[in-house]
């Protein structure tokens, strides 16, 4: 949370300064829901899914140069990812030499849960009622919880369990392009249609990972 609290100050203090040097300048909040997947470079059979995700936040711009203009965010962003491997094989050891044998088959369904503090900094570019957002995105990592649910049959007989991890350590930053587009609802409200793409690679038991988030929202313009 201290990481939380010094990046709203170092906000506040841009706006303080864009305010104070920009003729054109506005700011105001962001909201925004979709859906997010947490590539996997696990075997074939992994089937990743998109699971509801979203983010909120503030923005500031300013004009640079007829209908160029400069962004930045701050978002608290949540990132869901959920992948189930399917048929998997359970292997065991029986017999007095410990021979391995197929034991049965199990189809495994996990579920990540992450949250970020996110800093998308963009050039918006004005075509008519329209406008093309352009940038880069940067995720600072915050808290992370997972969830694995097995179905299957073991020796003949169907079974289930379920594993909670409270905490799942991932990167402290993740980065990547993001590109949107708005349309103006009124004089003070828009229409977000935005796409995040993560380059940035996990290192831990999530190892290769990658995020991906599309969200559609609305801004409110205070200034």
């Amino acid at each position: 949370m201290q990481i939380a609290k010094s990046l709203l100050i170092l906000f506040t203090i841009l706006l303080v300064s864009f305010n104070a040097k920009a003729q054109k300048f506005h700011f105001g909040a962001t909201l925004n829901l979709g859906a997010s997947k947490v590539t996997s470079p696990l075997l074939a059979s992994t089937e990743v899914r998109y699971s509801p995700s979203g983010n909120v936040g503030f923005y500031a711009e300013k004009a640079i140069k007829g209908k160029t203009t400069i962004g930045i965010n701050l978002l608290w962003v949540q990132i869901e990812g959920r992948d189930i491997d399917k048929n998997q094989e359970l292997y065991g050891s029986s017999g007095q030499w410990e021979i391995l044998e197929k034991i049965g088959t199990a189809t495994v369904d996990s579920r990540l849960h992450a949250t970020y503090i996110g800093i998308p900094a963009y050039v918006r570019f004005q075509s008519g009622k329209f406008g093309l957002k352009l940038g880069i995105q940067t995720l600072i990592f915050v808290h992370a919880n997972a969830i694995n649910k097995i179905d299957g049959v073991k020796y003949g007989q169907p079974f289930s369990a379920k594993s909670t991890y409270k905490s799942v350590e991932l990167n402290l930053f993740d980065w990547g392009p993001k590109a949107g587009i708005d349309y103006p609802i009124g004089k003070k409200f828009r229409l977000n249609l935005d796409y995040y793409f993560g380059i940035g690679r996990t290192k831990s038991v999530l190892k290769g990972r990658q995020n991906r988030q599309a969200t559609l929202g609305v801004s409110y313009q205070f200034q």
